[in-house]
Parts: C-alpha cells; structure tokens; sequence
C-alpha cells in the first residue's frame, strides 16, 4: 500500500487500524511480516504528527489510546489515561458542551469539529481545533471515537490582522474621499477613523495662529468614553506646553501607559486622568507652509495599549490629510478677501484702473467703472477694444517698447503723460502709473491713469495770464514811475486780490470740471446757467449749446410733471419740502433712455430762490438690476406657487408665507395658515426633531433634509421630506422649506417590507410542503406496501386504508402550501373549472352558517389556468362574502360562456371567455372604498391584512382576465371575473386500466433523502425490479456509465429534482442525456407545482411522478414509459 501518497487524515485512519491489528496479534508468535512493517510506517508517522494531539476513546469515553503530544500537554504519562474516563481529566466547566458535541455525531455525520481558547503554564492564550470521528462497524454500532487537536492560533491571528488593515484601508478611502469636499463633515471623518483603529475616543485641537490659545473643536466617543469636549473650548496653551513643544519639533507623542509620561508633563498627566485616558496617540497638523495649525489625538479609555506601527503611520497619513484640507480652506478665503479688496478700491477709486497684456493682442484684460466716465465707453465697450485705440498714436511707439522692456523685467519710467482719445476722439491728458501684476497666471501690466486735462489747461492760463501782466507791466512802468506811494499800494493790493480771485476760480473750476458725477446749475425758472463737462459729455453736447436751455428739456416727457411742479412752487415763493433726491429718466443724444438719480438744493438769499444746484449721476445699471430683481422675485413666487411641493416661510414661531400646495395638502386656507405656529400641524412624535433642527439652523449648522409626519386635510398622517435652509425676507431673517409629499413612496415602503415578509414566509411555506411531501412519500409508500403484504380483508388492511386516506388529505394541505408559496407567473394547463369552483367553495364553508348556491352551464368551455392560484381567488372571494354576512346567508356563485361578441369589460381582447359572478347578502361595500379595494394592504376589516383582493386581481391579470366589483352599503357586494376560454380543445380525462402489480427492468434511483431512496427501493424491488440508488447527481452519473461499461445498462432513471447541496435532477439530466440521449429520465418532487414539474419534457424528462405516491402510481408510470414502449 502507498501510504506516502495519502492524505493526513486517511494516514491516522490507517495507522490507527493498524496498531489495533497489531496489538490483536501481540503474544502470537506468528506475526506477518506485513504487519512488522506496517508497525515500522505507524512509528515514524507518528512522530511526524506528534504536534498534534491524538486520543482514541471507548464508546463510554474511556481512553484507549493517547500519544506522547497529548500526555505531554497534559503533563501525564500515558498509562495514567488508558481506561480511565476522559472527564476524569476535563475541567469541570468544558464536561457539559463536551458530552453535547459528541451527542451530535451519529452514522450520517460521523464527523465534526470545535474550536476553543485555552492558556499554557506560561499564560499565554491560543486557540485549538478538535476533529472528532465516530468510528461504526458494519452493523452501524458504535465502535469508538477518534480525536485530533491542532493548534490554530497563527491562522486566527492571521485572519484578524488582515481583516484589521483592510478596514484601515477602507478608512483612509472614505476619510480621503470626506476631506475632497470644501465643507468636509470633519465629525464623520474622526468616527470613521476611531472605528477604523478600534480607540474610544478621537478629537481635534486647533491652535490660534500666535499658538497661545487652543480649542477642542471636534470629538468622536464610543460607548466606553465620555465626552469632555464642552470643558476643552478657548485654553491657554499653557496647559499643554510639555505637547506643544514636542510638536514644534515635529514629534508624535505616542503613549503606551500616561504612567510613562515624564515629570515635565504633569499637568499633561493631571489631564488625561481626568479625561479617563490610559494610552493616547497624538499627532501634530501642519499646514501647507509648515506651520503648526493643530492635532488630532486618539484615546483609549479601557486600558493600556502598545501602538502598531502600522496604526501610527496611519494617523500620520490623516494628520497630513488634515493639515492639507485646512491649508486649502485658508490659501482659498485670503484669495478671496485679497480679490475682494482689489475689486472695491479698484471700483471705487476716482481714476482709470486697467490691466494690459502686450503680449497678447496688445489687449485689455480689466477695466474699472471709472474708465467709463472718464473715455464716454461703457466697460463691455473698451474691453472689446484694442488698447492703442485709447492713447494718442504720437505715444504709440514709446509706450509699446517700455511696456514689453517692462515685463522682461528692464528699468524704466514708471509714470507717464500722456494724450488719450475719449470715444467722440477728443482727447484729454493722462497721468499713468505702471507696474508688473500676474494676472490669470501670467505677467501683465496693471496701470492706473488720473485725468490732469484741467490742470494742464489751469496752469496754461496761468502762464498766459502772467505773461500778459508782466506786458503790462512793462508798458506802463513810466505811468506807475509818478504815481505816488498811495496809488502804487492800491495797484499792488488789487493785484493780489485779482489774482486770489483767479486761483479761487481756476480751484473751483478744477473741481467742478473733475468731478465724475455731472453737476448743473440753474435760475429757479429752469434755465441752466452752468453745466461740467461730465454733463456735457454725458447728453453729447457743449456747454454753449446748454446754456439757457430749460433743464426740463432731456428728462423723458412721463417724468416731466414732477420736476416742473416743483420749479412752479419755487416761483410762488414755496422753500419747504424743496431740497429733494430724484430718480427720473432721461433721453440721450442717440435716442436712449437712460436712468439718473439728481440730488437738488435750493440756494436763497433774503429768503428767496434765487438758483437751483444739482449734482447727477447714471444709475441706469442700479434700475435694470432692481427691475430684474423684482422680475426675478416674481417669477420665484409664481415658481412657488406652481411647485409640486410644499413651500413655506418661517419666522418666530409662525408662518409668512405658504404656497398654493401647502393649502390644498392640509385644507386650510393661506389666511388660516399666515401667522399659525407650524408646530401645530406636525405629529406630536415629530415636534422635538423639528425645533431641534430649527435651533440648529438658526445657529449657523448644516442640516440635512429628513422625513417628518404631519396632518393632512383629511385628518389623516402624511410624510413629508423637508429641505430648509435661513435667508432674508422682507428685510430680515427668516426659514424657507421645501416639503416634498412622499406619503405615497412610505407606503410603497411599508408595502415592499410586507411584501418582503409574505416572500419569506412563501418560501418557508414552500420548503415545509417539500419536506412534508417527502415523508408523506415515505408514508404512502410504506402503507401500499404493508397494503401489499396483508391480507385484504384483514382489519389490519381497514387501518392502513385509513391511514393513506389521511396521507392523501395532508397532500391537499401541502398543496395549498406550495400554491401560496409560488407567486409567481402561473402554470397552466386545460381544464373544467366546474369542479374546481364547487371544490374551493365548498373548502371554504365548512362549517360556516353560510351556504352557497350553484348555476353553473352544463357546456361550459375549458379554459388555461394554473389550478392551484385560480382556487386562491374563489378562496379569497369567498372568504370575503362569508366575513360579510356574520348572522348567515346565501352566496350565489354562477358561470356561464361569454362569447367574443357579446358585451366584454373594455380591458379585454375581443375573443371568447367564460364569465364567473360571485354574488352576496352582505354589508356592502361603502362608494368611497370602491375605488381602493384592489390596493395593497387596504381592509375595513379589524382582521383583515388587504392583501387578499390584491393578490386576486393579480392573478386574474396574469391569466389575461378581468375582476370588477359592483357594491353599496348594505345592499351586497357582486364580483365579476372573465377567464379566456378555449371552446376548441378539450380536456383530457385519463382513465387507467387497473394493471398487475409487477414489472422487470434495471432502474436508478436519485435521491438525497435517505428514507425516500430506502422506501422507493422497496416498492420497486416488491414489483420485481432490480434497482441501485445514488444521493446526488454526479453519483448518479458514475453508476450510469459504470453500468454501460459492464454491459448492464440501465432502463430508467427516477431523479429528485432538488438535491440539497448537490447536484439535482435538472441538472443532472442535461449530462446524462449528453452521455446517452436515449435515457429515459422520470422527474420526482416535493414541488409539485415547479416550472420543471409543469413543462418537464422541455428539460429533458420522459415522464414526472409528483410526491407523495403510491406503489400504484410507480407502477403505472412505469407502465406507461417501459412496457408500452416495449410492445411497441
């Protein structure tokens, strides 16, 4: 024998059979060399298995056998176990689950295995696996009981280690993922890492930026840790100096027991004892530039803890994740505050801003609002522009090479005048300023240019005005020679008057002239006596051509009537109520009409009018936003109005504003709900989740939309899904939420789960039916069996007689099982459902005080049907009629044919049906039910669950029917349905000719139940078959070919169609037929109503045999597929 070639366990087994031979022959001197030898493999095998463990025991559970490793484990020499009780040297505790585990062995498990946890002499704890083999002769008696113990510890450890660093991993996915979005849910992130690393608790310091104050800002505790974070808010870094200082030097602090921290860190101590910390990980965050921003640290509140490597390494990781997220935060809010600040000193500076790119089609890439009054371009103007077409071409080329020498980073000039053409190419002179930005991520040339034409056209004047002086000065030197000191002082004074006068004109000038807003001066009749160039500018005209024109003349004529009312009640001497701010229209020069915003003052002397000043501005940008804006807030509220959903507007405690779906869901009108406390109409269990998150909110947190409760217009609960977020009505805070009705999809949810439910307990009704069906088999056949061997008028023939008819009623009860547990499409097939209709009324009235009375057409067509779900619709509809008529009544139930022409429901197809009424005395049914009764779960009944009408219509649906119910209160209920017809066939009635009980052949049984294979063995064998069995498929085909090979085929093949963990007959069949397509495969099962059981030869069966059977039923379908076919 090849014993290298073995496997462990088949070596012990053979070793153990061995030694027992060997010690049977010990003290006879005629001992087979064989066996020396044999003796000499069981020696040095038994030292290859000496780490494990090795006992034999008696079926008493005496020792019979122990090898060194378990005498070793025991610390016992093995002759101190031989026929000693194995739970002489048990602990007591392990004596009970001991005896259990061995009680579970028998001749068809013979073997299993436990595993335990146990500690060595050194403390140390390990697991070991225990095999138990029960070892029977051929008798089937208990002989003995073999064990093995082996150590397992590493392949456990192993296991959990790996388990441990994939949920590490997965940790760092979902954190990494977390810290992506710009609000990262920074609480969710600490609880999966915490979960991740198995600590109690996990928490988040931050730092201010000059490191003195620091705050717990985030806290994760499981069930074995407190939260302390609400004591941890704005402390002195002081109380953490020993910490703070190892961070700044790049540290982790990592601690094992906080008996080890050192003295320097007592008040570090003092805090983690009163936290409850016995062993911590603190890691530090940094940010982008390295600077110190926080730390992350991780508690463990039970005990002390050794800190892998492998976790340590991790927490960095989420430290580095951390510092990178918070790092993104604040590069992102100082860009944002630097643009913001650009853009408002840019907007708001009383000069030309712009921002050039020479090397990029020389154009402009910003132009601020004050270019617009200064050029005449509006900014979608300019920017469309080249920038040379703004600068005088005489500048052109100066500018142009100490712009691009500029960017190569060479010293010029960084200020400039220069001449700039406005958009009617007049020009005015500019004051530039330059300098080198990055703009976009490139370089580019940010310039700033303030208007100096006035004052380069003042201190003209003035140059010319002293020119002429000193003239004049020079003409009349002999005159003013004579004139005495006296004249001399009063030409010398009204030179310095004139000249005061001069400047003060030339300043007021100047300023007037550079204002960007316009200014307009008037007589109190209107005429305009001065006008800026800002104004000029603006209407596209000079100042002579505005000169005594009416300042009436560019307002649009609709707002002309105030302004002139205004100018009447100034010539009538009014001065109250006269200095006002005007928002009007006027018309451009090209035709367009634009805003202005005017702010006017009178000016009196003696307390008369005596001229009007205006100062102006364009504001036609400001209307068209605010005109939008209300378009906009128009088309939100008609938006509302029109929603699907439930809108509302909240502020302290009542309602501002409800939309038209709010007051149709709960029957109130807006005037009912405008000031209501909303609370009022939510359900009571949903109260305190509703003010908790309004709190929130109002505190500046995120709330995530959620499912509520409240009342509906019909007093009934209604579920809602709420979004709502503050924004500002009416000029202050306020809540708008969003309600989206989903009471419909709760209930489809309730649905499913029942539903869920009713397909777990169909699949359990399913598998009880197999089960029962299998030992009624047993049963059925052992009794025509015993039937068989006794005499027929015995009495003992009278009580199996008895006992088959009560088999036969329990294979109705299974049926009725298998039809509930199918739910599916149905299994048809042609029959007269006359029978089927009195049957299943009849079932249901047993023993009711109701009867039924029959009408039902002597030629009434066949019709398509599953049986088994057809008699689950009368069930139902009769179950409802008799509910219905508790004090006793009448049912009438008729059938009749419908042919395709005569009246149809408008569902069905024109063709032929036959048409069933079920019609009661009862209560009725109320008119506004009718409409629900085929919805799920819908019942007037205390009892009831309303799935019964429910599943009805749906079988009548997938049989291509119709089910229509007519009823009014206290006048009775008449349901209709309409099954297709099928006039043309007809349904087969089998009538067998009674056949001798006796046959020949060699037949193969499969089957994985014991008792079944025994049973149908012994039917076949009594008919005078020769018969062989198999458990599962592949067995089935093995002795299917073995008995080919040997010339001894088999005549037939009956199969299980279900075999438990194996492979069963729909399987099976396809190989067999592949190996011989003449087989003749009969199908059995305990799921009659299978798809494979209805459509068999489809799949490959000649024939099928429902269980449970009879001796009798065997016999004919053997019959019927051997000798038929043999006198064929």
């Amino acid at each position: 024998m090849d014993y290298f070639s073995m496997s462990r366990d088949d070596l012990i087994q053979e070793i153990i059979k061995l030694r027992s031979k060997f010690e049977h022959h010990q003290g006879n001197e005629f001992i087979e060399t064989d066996n020396i030898k044999h003796s000499e493999v069981i020696r040095s095998s038994l030292k290859e298995f000496q780490s494990e463990l090795f006992i034999r025991l008696s079926p008493e559970l005496k020792y019979n056998y122990v090898n060194e490793a378990y005498t070793y484990f025991l610390k016992r020499e093995d002759y101190h176990f031989i026929g000693q009780h194995i739970f002489d040297t048990f602990p007591e505790k392990f004596k009970k689950p001991a005896l259990d585990f061995l009680n579970t062995l028998n001749i068809n498990s013979p073997e299993a295995s436990v595993e335990y946890k146990w500690t060595n002499s050194k403390g140390i704890t390990a697991w070991r696996r225990w095999t138990v083999r029960a070892i029977f002769d051929e008798n089937n008696f208990l002989i003995e009981y073999q064990a093995v113990a082996r150590d397992v510890t590493e392949q456990k450890a192993a296991k959990k280690e790996i388990k441990r660093r994939l949920k590490i991993e997965q940790a760092i996915a979902r954190a990494s993922k977390l810290l992506v979005d710009e609000e990262a849910d920074l609480q969710k992130m600490i609880q999966i890492i915490g979960e991740a690393i198995s600590v109690n608790r996990v928490y988040i310091f931050e730092f201010s930026d000059d490191l003195r104050r620091m705050s717990n800002t985030y806290e994760w505790c499981d069930d074995n840790a407190i939260s302390v974070i609400k004591y941890l808010s704005d402390m002195d870094a002081e109380s953490f100096a020993w910490g703070l200082k190892r961070f700044l030097q790049g540290e982790n602090i990592v601690l094992a027991d906080r008996d080890n921290l050192p003295p320097e860190a007592i008040v570090e101590k003092d805090s983690m004892v009163a936290q409850g910390i016995y062993a911590a990980v603190l890691v530090p965050i940094f940010g982008i530039d390295n600077e110190l921003l926080g730390y992350i640290g991780f508690d463990d509140t039970k005990q002390s803890r050794i800190w892998k490597d492998e976790d340590i390494q991790f927490l960095n990781l989420v430290a580095e994740m951390l510092g990178a997220y918070w790092g993104r935060k604040k590069m992102k809010k100082a860009l944002q505050a630097s643009e913001t600040q650009f853009r408002t000193l840019s907007e708001t500076a009383p000069a030309v801003i712009f921002v050039w790119d020479p090397d990029v089609d020389d154009s402009l890439l910003y132009l601020n609002t004050g270019y617009t009054s200064i050029s005449g371009y509006s900014r979608e103007e300019a920017l469309k522009k080249n920038y040379w077409d703004f600068i005088q071409p005489d500048y052109k080329d100066m500018f142009q090479v100490n712009g691009r020498a500029r960017l190569r980073g060479e010293s010029v000039p960084d200020r400039y005048e220069l001449v700039f053409l406005n958009n009617n190419n007049t020009e005015f002179i500019g004051e530039m300023a330059l300098s080198i930005i990055e703009w976009d991520g490139r370089p580019a040339i940010i310039g700033v240019v303030c208007d100096i034409t006035e004052r380069k056209k003042m201190e003209e004047e003035l140059q010319k005005a002293n020119e002429k002086l000193e003239v004049r000065v020079r003409e009349r030197t002999a005159e003013l020679l004579s004139v005495n000191k006296k004249l001399r002082q009063e030409i010398l004074e009204r030179q310095q008057i004139e000249l005061k006068l001069m400047l003060s004109e030339a300043r007021y000038r100047a300023i007037i002239e550079n204002q960007a807003e316009m200014v307009l001066r008037a007589l109190p009749n209107g005429s305009i006596t001065f006008v800026n160039e800002a104004y000029c500018n603006y209407f596209g005209k000079t100042a002579d051509e505005l000169m005594g024109q009416s300042l009436v003349v560019p307002i649009y004529q609709e707002d002309q009537g105030e302004v002139l009312e205004k100018l009447s009640l100034l010539n009538l001497d009014y001065q109250d109520d006269l200095e006002n701010d005007y928002t009007l229209r006027v018309v451009r020069a090209d035709g367009k009409i634009r805003w202005q915003a005017w702010n006017c003052q009178v000016i009196l002397k003696d307390g008369i009018p005596i001229e009007i000043q205006a100062v102006g501005r364009d504001v036609d940008e400001k209307m068209m936003a605010q005109e939008a804006l209300q378009r906009s807030e128009a088309n939100l509220r008609k938006l509302a109005e029109f929603a699907p959903a439930l809108i509302y507007v909240y502020r302290d405690g009542r309602l501002l504003y409800v939309n038209s779906k709010f007051e149709e869901i709960t029957g109130l009108s807006r005037e009912q709900l405008i000031n209501m406390d909303p609370l009022e109409l939510v359900d009571v269990d949903c109260q305190e989740l509703i003010m908790k998150n309004a709190l929130a909110r109002q505190q500046g947190e995120k709330i995530a939309p959620y499912e509520f409760s409240y009342t509906g217009k019909t007093g009934q609960q209604q579920w809602g899904y709420l979004y709502a977020d503050t924004l500002e009505y009416e000029g202050s805070p306020a809540i708008v939420g969003i309600i989206f009705d989903i009471t419909e999809r709760k209930k489809m949810e309730e649905y499913m789960l029942q539903a869920s439910k009713l397909e777990s307990i169909g699949i359990l009704a399913g598998g009880i039916a197999h089960d029962f069906n299998n030992i009624l088999t047993v049963i059925s056949g052992n009794v025509s069996l015993a039937k068989m061997i006794m005499e027929e008028d015995s009495e003992i023939d009278d009580i199996l007689t008895e006992v088959e008819q009560a088999a036969l009623q329990a294979r109705d009860l299974t049926q009725q099982l298998l039809t509930f547990s199918k739910g599916g499409a149905p299994i048809k097939e042609t029959a007269s459902i006359k029978d089927l209709l009195q049957e299943s009324t009849a079932f249901v009235l047993r023993g009711s005080n109701v009867i039924c009375t029959y009408q039902i057409a002597d030629d009434l067509w066949p019709v398509k049907i599953d049986k088994g779900q057809i008699s689950q619709v009368i069930n139902n509809l009769i179950i409802n009629a008799d509910q219905a008529m508790p004090d006793g009544g009448i049912i009438h139930l008729s059938a009749e044919n419908a042919a395709s022409l005569s009246a149809l429901p408008p569902s069905l197809k024109p063709t032929d049906y036959i048409k069933i009424t079920i019609k009661d005395e009862g209560i009725g049914i109320m008119d506004e039910h009718l409409h629900k009764i085929f919805d799920p779960y819908f019942t007037t009944r205390q009892k009831g669950h309303g799935l019964g009408l429910t599943t009805s219509y749906s079988i009548i649906n997938k049989h291509d029917g119709d089910i229509n119910i007519n009823s009014s209160k206290d006048s009775g209920t008449i349901v209709t349905i309409y099954l297709p017809a099928f006039p043309e066939q007809t349904v087969e009635t089998k009538i067998s000719p009674a056949l001798s009980l006796c046959g020949q052949g060699n037949i193969l049984i499969m089957d994985d139940e014991d008792i079944i294979r025994e049973t149908l063995g012994k039917m076949l064998k009594r008919l005078g078959y020769t018969v062989s069995t198999a458990a599962d498929g592949h067995k089935a085909i093995n002795l299917y070919q073995k008995a080919r090979h040997l010339n001894e085929p088999f005549d037939l093949v009956m199969m299980d169609l279900t075999i438990a963990g194996g492979m069963g007959g729909k399987e099976t069949v396809q190989k067999l037929l592949e190996l011989d397509p003449a087989a003749k495969v009969i199908v059995s099962s305990g799921y009659s109503n299978d798809p494979v059981m209805a459509d068999y030869q489809n799949y490959g069966f000649c024939g099928i045999l429902p269980k449970p059977y009879k001796i009798e039923d065997v016999n004919q379908i053997l019959h019927d597929l051997l000798d038929k076919q043999e006198a064929g």
